[in-house]
Order: C-alpha cells, then sequence, then structure tokens
C-alpha cells in the first residue's frame, strides 16, 4: 500500500513539473514575440537595424596591465584554455584572478577581445578589431577611454564583396584597397585593415544578440576582469562633409569616425601625495612620496605656467624602445590648461599627508610627457635641484644638461601609478548616442517635474 501512494505521488509530480514546463515556454514564446525598443539602439518602427560597429567607453585600472595594448608575438590566437594542474592553497583560492595563457602579456585590448571574441560566438582573436583612442603605459589608468569594436566577416560570408573584380576597387592612401562598396570614403591613412563607413556596414559582422547594445553591455562586463568595465556604449557616429578631391561638384560624403584621429584634446589627471604616513587604499592611484613633507604650491604653479602654450617639449618626451628607435615624430604639442589643486583634508583624512592632484590639456602628448611634466613640477616645487631657468632652456633647446655633466641629467619622471586619462575631447559635430546619458538625463527631468 505504501508502494503503490509513492508511486501515485511521483506521477503526479512528473505530470506537475511537465505541465509548468509548458506553461513556461508558452509565456517565453509570447514575450518573445513582442517586439521591444528600448533595450537595443533599433527602429521606432518596430524593424530590426543590424549594426555592425559601435563605440565602448571603457575604464580600467591599469595596475596589473602592460598598458592599453601589447604585442603577444608567438602567442597562440585561439580561445582554448591552457590545461593547467590542479593546484591547492594559496594558487586555488586566486583562481577569479585574471589569468592568460603562458607566455602572454596582459593588455586592455587582450581583455576586451577575448570577451567580445566569445559574444560574438567564439570566433578566432584576429577578427576582432578594437580601436582605442590613447595608448596608455604600463600602470596608468582611465576614467573614460572611447574605443570602436567591430568584428571582420569570414572569407566565405564575404564572398559577395571579395569576388567582385579588380577594377571594381579603388587604391588608397596607405597603398591597401577598398572594395566598390567604400567607394568614395573616407580612407584611414596607414591602417591595413577595413574601415566601417556606417553603423550599418554589411561588409562587417553584426554585434552581438541582434544588434541589443545593451545585452551587450550586461554581457561584457560580466565577462571581463573586475579591473575592466564599460560604462556605456553609442552607435558608430559619422557626419556629412564636402568631397574636396578636385572634382569641383561639391559631393556630400559620410565621414567615417576614428576614436585617436577625430579626438580634438585630452585631459589627464596625477593624483600625488606627501608624507611619511599615506592611504593605502589609494596606493594604486596616488603616488607618494615619503621622503618629502614641504610641497610650494606657488612655486609649482610659477614653474605650470611655462608649459602652457604651444612649444616643442621633446626634452619632455621618454626614449623609444624596440622597433620605434630611432622613429622620427613631431614634438610641437599644444597645452591648452594646466592646474594643480589641494585636495584637501577632507578627501584623504591623513594629518601627516597632503595629497594634490595636477590636470593637464591638450591637443597630443608624447611618450611619458604628462610623467615628465609633473616630475618636473614636482622636483622644482620640492627642491633646488632644478630652477625656473633650467626648464626654459630645456624647452628653448630641447635639451637639459647644458649646464651639467653629459651622463646626469637633473629631469624626473613620476611613476605611472598616479596618472589617469580623465576625459577626450570631440568636436560637436560628433553626436554620439550615448545609452546612459540618455538614462540619466531622463531621470533627471522626471525629478524635476516631481519637484
Amino acid at each position: 500500500m505504501m508502494l503503490l501512494t509513492g508511486m501515485r505521488s511521483i506521477a503526479a509530480w512528473i505530470f506537475f513539473s511537465i505541465s509548468l514546463k509548458t506553461s513556461v515556454r508558452a509565456l517565453s514564446h509570447s514575450t518573445s514575440s513582442t517586439p521591444t525598443t528600448t533595450a537595443s539602439f533599433s527602429s521606432t518602427s518596430g524593424t530590426h537595424t543590424a549594426l555592425t560597429s559601435a563605440v565602448l567607453k571603457v575604464t580600467y585600472d591599469g595596475s596589473l596591465f602592460n598598458g592599453w595594448t601589447a604585442s603577444n608575438e608567438g602567442v597562440p590566437t585561439t580561445n582554448e584554455r591552457i590545461y593547467q594542474p590542479r593546484r591547492y592553497g594559496k594558487a586555488r583560492r586566486n583562481k577569479h584572478r585574471p589569468s592568460m595563457r603562458k607566455g602572454e602579456v596582459r593588455s586592455v585590448e587582450g581583455a576586451l577581445k577575448g570577451a567580445l571574441s566569445k559574444i560574438y560566438g567564439n570566433v578566432p582573436l584576429d577578427r576582432i578589431v578594437i580601436e582605442g583612442c590613447s595608448r596608455t603605459d604600463k600602470g596608468v589608468h582611465s576614467k573614460g577611454s572611447p574605443a570602436l569594436i567591430y568584428c571582420l566577416l569570414k572569407k566565405e560570408e564575404g564572398e559577395d564583396s571579395a569576388d567582385q573584380s579588380e577594377d571594381d576597387s579603388n587604391s588608397t592612401s596607405d597603398g591597401g584597397t577598398v572594395t566598390s562598396s567604400h567607394a568614395g570614403s573616407f580612407s584611414i591613412a596607414g591602417k591595413n585593415l577595413p574601415h566601417p563607413t556606417s553603423p550599418t556596414d554589411k561588409d562587417f559582422k553584426e554585434l552581438p544578440f541582434k544588434s541589443d547594445v545593451r545585452k551587450m553591455l550586461f554581457t561584457l562586463n560580466k565577462m571581463l576582469p573586475p579591473d575592466v568595465r564599460v560604462l556605456d556604449a553609442s552607435p558608430f557616429p559619422t557626419k556629412e562633409v564636402l568631397d574636396d578631391g578636385g572634382s569641383g561638384d561639391g559631393q556630400l560624403l559620410q565621414r567615417p569616425f576614428h576614436p585617436s584621429l577625430d579626438s580634438v584634446a585630452k585631459t589627464y589627471r596625477y593624483t600625488f601625495s606627501l608624507g611619511e604616513i599615506h592611504d593605502p587604499i589609494r596606493c594604486r592611484d596616488v603616488w607618494n612620496i615619503p621622503y618629502c613633507t614641504k610641497f610650494d604650491l606657488d612655486r609649482a604653479k610659477e614653474c605650470a605656467q611655462l608649459f602652457v602654450g604651444e612649444q616643442d617639449f621633446i626634452a619632455f618626451r621618454g626614449a623609444f624602445r624596440g622597433n620605434e628607435r630611432g622613429k622620427v615624430q613631431n614634438t610641437i604639442c599644444c597645452i591648452s590648461d594646466l592646474i594643480i589643486c589641494d585636495e584637501g583634508t577632507e578627501v584623504v583624512p591623513f594629518p601627516l599627508c597632503k595629497t594634490y592632484y595636477i590636470e593637464i590639456s591638450g591637443d597630443r602628448f608624447l611618450y611619458k610627457m604628462v610623467r615628465f611634466l609633473v616630475g618636473t613640477i614636482v622636483q622644482y616645487a620640492t627642491t633646488e635641484r632644478i630652477s625656473l631657468e633650467d626648464v626654459k632652456n630645456a624647452l628653448a633647446t630641447g635639451r637639459w644638461n647644458m649646464n651639467h655633466d653629459e651622463h646626469e641629467l637633473p629631469r624626473f619622471c613620476a611613476p605611472p601609478n598616479g596618472l589617469s586619462l580623465k576625459c577626450v575631447h570631440y568636436d560637436m559635430e560628433w553626436m554620439f548616442d550615448w545609452m546612459f546619458e540618455q538614462k540619466v538625463s531622463q531621470l533627471e527631468a522626471k525629478e524635476v517635474t516631481k519637484s
């Protein structure tokens, strides 16, 4: 009798679970058939718009990175995990920390590529293209770097455009070719890979989740390591410009966007503290100078005013390394603004430590230029190793050792941990459609109407 009762209860439970699954499937089918326009950059008419490129606003802590980009030559580009033996103890407890393949150098671009390749459907890493606005150095942070992302089509997927005759292709300024679908568009000088000409360029793979950028952003932040996050996203912007190719017809062309070539200015912030006991919570993003307790703010501002304006900063550039040795570069830069402020005791509640920050805005910056400027300002404000005449001579002649021995340069490069890219400025003609900025503005408008 007890066996029969048990069998009846099991049969009732199986019937209940089957009916529950059927109802859930019917509910999901009914909800998925309803078009949603708030979760993606699609048209309001309900038709699906296949976006193939987007601009991401990336923020990261550069303490454990070798910079924005890093060369990983000789490392396999597959997405498979390299087998690692089972470990115990401390190594096992740290299994959730960011890991890499053997011999690989960790970079922000590499972390984004690894996550995007999986979201796109486990595509090879060499098909994912990420164009950043600035190649930050090892240990430098960023609070919002725009980066353009898109995915190249496979050879069989792009046969329709690749099988066209050679007469239909136009040569570009960098020696490559563009297909007839890109004819009449602007070419990116020095760029070998194709560049999107519009947000819906069919020569590239559609964005994941059927162009649902909101879902792509949510999934990307779940897959990225904890020291990288994507703050916002916008469709690939374009603007109309007149054709000045000499034809004289004045035809309007769609000018594609490029994160680094179209930036008009960048703002960096460097934070440093002086005192014996520093704030350990901020040791990753603040440079502490324990041996110095005196910082003359007036002298620092006096030295900073020498850098404002357009001049040659070759004396404040780091030496090229590797393949870039002997590179000829334009060293004329324009610093539009340079401010030095005291954070005060409210930000860092340590009586024996005082924190300052320097914000520098300019049209372009040389390799390690901001760190050399900060090191010069701190040296002049804390010590008597250099004078204003030394700084003026370095700007005028491009050399620091005019009155010193050849091997004793008094310049100093500040460490990278206190530097962060604060903002990248673009012309107002580039109309970005940032997703979360619209949401914040809508919430603020609702609060205003309620009040």
